[in-house]
């Protein structure tokens, strides 16, 4: 994935699953944090690149905080359901996740702070914030959805 100045990806190694975010002009590294061995399924960044999401295939997000260089959080978030996608808010403060639901949650506790219901054919399968950060976007097997960020 291609960000201003930055460029994040998620490598295979024989040890499992890092994301690395290289100096998209040098191509050096900035940072490159272990994720662990179950398959890296989705990945969001924050739009001013502070803080990128990945989404496991057990339904755990971890939240890496490039400045800090650090993993700021760990969310089991498949407690809502199968987790297919996720999105990070402008701001980098908090992670939606998607799939049988649509659920917000606090980077900084962690917390589940709402579960947007929203009876839907098929699961979310990808997700995002409008640029405001006010809106979520989503797309399904039925179609597209849109959702009030609370």
């Amino acid at each position: 994935k291609s960000l201003p100045g930055q460029l994040v990806m998620i490598r295979r190694s024989p040890l499992g699953y890092d994301v690395e975010v290289r100096n998209a002009d040098k191509g050096l590294p900035v940072i490159r944090e272990y994720l662990g061995t179950d398959p890296v399924i989705a990945m969001s960044a924050a739009a001013d690149v502070v803080r990128v999401a990945t989404l496991d295939s057990t339904g755990l997000v971890k939240v890496l905080d490039i400045g800090d260089r650090r993993m700021v959080a760990a969310i089991p978030a498949n407690n809502v359901g199968a987790v297919l996608a996720i999105a990070l808010t402008p701001d980098g403060s908090r992670v939606v996740t998607a799939g049988d639901s649509v659920a917000i949650w606090s980077i900084d506790s962690g917390e589940l702070l709402d579960v947007i219901e929203e009876r839907t054919t098929g699961p979310i399968m990808s997700i995002r914030f409008t640029d405001d950060g006010r809106d979520l976007i989503g797309l399904g097997l039925a179609g597209r959805y849109k959702w009030r960020a609370r």
